[in-house]
């Protein structure tokens, strides 16, 4: 009976120990319970600073209109509407904002900056600053040019204008012979007599006063910095004289030569034509040595074997020239 009521207590303690091993009872260092933990950042983002930026125009006599925008986006401000939202605009300090100024038409230039701006390209860069800023930027008309033939001109001819590539014939300054050229444009006129005529340019008037040579050019200034408003220039043209020589028949026999090319003999008229202004040897050759030049008559006088005259300009000279026998 001893042995059956000692089997049960025996029993009950081997479970109460093993609960306490899995419980850690029995360690010698106890472990403490794991609990579970979460570590949370914290990023302070300082608020970016904002710069404004403000365009406005310079309007002067003789002004263009065009138009700002910006690179970022946010200016879009056009001379006609100058206080628009969009020529007001908030950028962060510290970004690169670049400008473009654009003419209304071709025929509108830049004529300059203010503010954070200078110079008269058709960009402008800077890098916007915390607070207020302000940009200006002027616009400038085109100009009024009249390139003409002058009226008093002789002869027949044009004249063209570069860049534009046209060709004036006008001798007034009037409907489509008044062209508009953008300011800082360089013109380059050429007068061009017309073809196989003999005409010739005599000179210039107007802004190409003075210039000799058959083309002038000139850059178109601004009026608003001295420039004129308003730009004539016009070629004159003269036509071709006509030399007659008459070698009278009479005792001596001979030749009569202009410019080492243009003869005429005895009992003959001739006619040679020659550009105005140009220089006209004559030269009398006896037909023998017992003929010499009895002398010359009309343009020319005298009995030396050369003349020299100078074609007049559109008109029409006479020389005579008479051989005789050597007394």
């Amino acid at each position: 009976m001893m042995t059956k009521g000692r089997a049960r207590p025996k029993a009950a303690a081997v479970g109460i120990l093993t609960a306490l091993v899995l419980a850690g009872a029995c360690s010698p260092h106890p472990v403490a319970p794991t609990t579970s933990s979460t570590t949370t950042t914290t990023t302070t983002t300082t608020p970016a600073v904002p710069g404004t930026l403000t365009v406005s125009f310079v309007p002067r006599t003789t002004a263009g209109n065009g138009t700002v925008t910006s690179s970022p986006a946010g200016i879009n401000c056009a001379a006609s509407a100058p206080t628009a939202p969009g020529c007001t605009a908030t950028f962060t300090a510290g970004t690169n904002v670049t400008l473009t100024a654009t003419g209304a038409t071709d025929l509108v230039s830049v004529r300059g900056w203010g503010g954070r701006c200078a110079g008269t390209a058709t960009t402008c860069s800077f890098t916007v600053a915390p607070g207020a800023a302000s940009v200006s930027a002027e616009f400038a008309g085109p100009v009024a040019l009249c390139a003409l033939v002058d009226p008093t001109s002789t002869g027949v001819g044009s004249v063209t204008i570069d860049p534009l590539g046209a060709t004036s014939t006008a001798t007034s300054c009037s409907g489509p012979a008044e062209r508009l050229v953008p300011v800082g444009t360089r013109v380059t006129l050429t007068a061009v007599p017309a073809p196989s005529t003999l005409v010739v340019l005599t000179g210039w008037t107007g802004v190409c006063a003075g210039v000799t040579s058959s083309t002038c050019t000139f850059d178109v200034s601004d009026p608003a910095l001295g420039g004129a408003t308003n730009l004539t220039a016009a070629a004159r043209f003269a036509g071709p004289s006509r030399l007659t020589v008459n070698v009278a028949t009479g005792a001596g026999f001979g030749t009569v030569t202009a410019n080492g090319s243009d003869s005429c003999t005895s009992g003959r008229t001739c006619s040679f034509d020659y550009p105005a202004g140009t220089t006209v040897s004559l030269v009398a050759t006896p037909g023998g040595p017992a003929v010499t030049l009895g002398g010359w008559g009309g343009a020319c006088s005298g009995a030396a074997l050369t003349c020299t005259l100078t074609a007049p300009e559109a008109s029409s000279f006479t020389v005579n020239a008479a051989f005789s026998f050597v007394p």
